[in-house]
């Protein structure tokens, strides 16, 4: 019978070997550990087999829970507590993945530990990070939800995604243009105490950026302070541009940029992949062309509610990036049936394919869709009013993998195509509303959405989807 394969783990670039401790016990500990994490935090249990681990393998198992979970299984028993704190100092690896009201202090004592490279904190509601200690080796702080941000002590951070959080400001993002030369990671969606002053720190301090998300996350939101819309323009971004040359994520949604940024992108940084500039009312197709020419390798693109960008620039888009994966043209009222068609036959690896208010779109180019996207996962022809059950019938035949279907607004769509969409077994989601033809929900339950009274909402508010 041959021998226990032992326990081999990287350890801060050192690789370690436990002869005495085989590999599978390490898996029956960490589900251990989870249970333990699960169970009420007044629940005692014995946690004695973890005293006698390898601080490293101790750090392995507490980087792979999250903080809630490090909070209960510290307390099921002493034994857990002291292990716990024992391993503290050396974690790598932190999450926050539960709603906490407020993180005590002192338990940020803990937490910040100098050898930290992450830590997600996508759910707290009030972080409190006055309690860093100097100098720590913190690479990734992510901050998402409401939270109250205190200055804090000198971080080295790689990855800061503070989405959503008002209590970040210049201030904060100052700080870490000036301390975080390294910063790859930085999203700042509806961060509305942000402005373009601190963005363009970043443009100047942080050369290895690779993602930036700016702007709003969706069009639901409205901005508070018009201050963060107007200062988040061409100057900003154009300070982007040159001084982060290996950007590959840009996300600019509702921000107040016009052709010149997105051109100043586009030439300084080719290896861009992600491209968002939602509604913003200043891009035209001048820009979109020189994105086509100069970014290959783009793999998404949403230009949605971009009202100025010409049929012959998508059209480029088509001839010139064919990775594209996703790509979002709602609201382009200059788009026609042959450049969804030419997205269609020149972008296979499309998945994602959204026209909604896109009224010149016919059957036509919605069956070429079909039938050269077999892998397509979501669809929107939201208020392409000649877009029939011709189209959507063959959509339903060709495309298994369908998850999400956006009809919202067909008026010619009707139950007899609905049947057919029904039978597909990844369906997730079926926007029907305002198709006053369509009766039943075929068995879909809560996957299929029909609102009533849709047909009396203005025409700019309603959500492309």
């Amino acid at each position: 019978m041959p021998g226990k394969q032992p326990l081999t783990i990287c350890y801060k670039g050192i690789v370690h070997e436990f002869s005495d401790f085989p590999a599978n016990e390490f898996e029956q500990l960490l589900r251990k550990a989870r249970e333990l994490a699960a169970a009420s935090a007044t629940t005692r249990i014995s946690g004695t087999q973890f005293s006698i681990l390898p601080s490293e393998v101790g750090v392995l198992i507490l980087n792979s829970l999250d903080l809630g979970q490090i909070l209960r299984f510290s307390c099921a028993s002493n034994v857990t507590y002291k292990w716990v704190n024992v391993c503290l100092p050396h974690l790598t690896r932190l999450r926050f993945k539960e709603t906490y009201q407020e993180v005590p202090r002192t338990w940020l004592g803990h937490w910040m530990a100098p050898g930290l490279c992450l830590l997600n904190v996508s759910n707290v509601r009030r972080l409190e990070l006055v309690a860093v200690r100097a100098n720590s080796t913190c690479n990734d702080l992510a901050l998402s939800s409401s939270i109250d941000v205190h200055p804090f002590e000198r971080l080295h951070l790689e990855y800061f995604d503070a989405a959503g959080c008002q209590s970040v400001n210049d201030q904060v993002i100052e700080r870490i243009a000036s301390d975080s030369p390294h910063l790859q990671h930085l999203n700042l969606l509806s961060c509305q105490n942000v402005t373009g002053h601190s963005i363009r720190e970043i443009g100047q301090s942080c050369p290895e950026l690779r993602h930036l998300a700016l702007g709003l996350q969706n069009e639901s939101e409205t901005f508070v302070d018009d201050c963060f819309y107007r200062t988040i323009n061409d100057a900003t971004i154009s300070d982007i541009a040159r001084g982060c040359r290996k950007l590959e994520h840009l996300d600019l949604g509702y921000c107040n940029v016009t052709d010149m940024a997105v051109v100043a992108i586009a030439q300084c940084c080719d290896n861009l992949n992600f491209c968002r500039i939602s509604a913003c009312g200043g891009v035209t197709g001048t820009s979109i062309l020189v994105v086509a020419e100069r970014c290959p390798n783009l793999q998404h693109l949403d230009i949605s509610l971009c009202e100025e960008v010409s049929d012959a620039a998508i059209q480029e888009v088509a001839l010139r990036c064919s990775n594209l994966q996703h790509v979002d043209i709602s609201g382009c009222q200059h788009t026609t049936d042959a450049t969804v068609q030419l997205l269609a036959q020149r972008c296979p690896k499309l998945l994602h394919v959204n026209v909604s208010g896109c009224e010149k779109v016919c059957d036509i180019s919605i069956q070429e869709v079909a039938q050269r996207l077999p892998n397509l996962q979501h669809l929107g022809v939201s208020s392409c009013h000649q877009v029939t059950n011709a189209s959507i019938v063959v959509v339903a035949e060709r495309c298994p993998n369908l998850q999400h279907l956006d009809v919202s607004g067909c008026d010619e769509v009707t139950d007899a195509s609905i049947q057919v969409v029904a039978k597909l077994s990844n369906l997730q989601y079926l926007d029907v509303s305002g198709c006053e033809q369509v009766e039943e929900d075929h068995g879909l339950g809560d996957r299929i959405v029909k609102l009533e009274g849709w047909g009396d909402v203005g025409d700019g508010d309603y959500t492309f989807m």
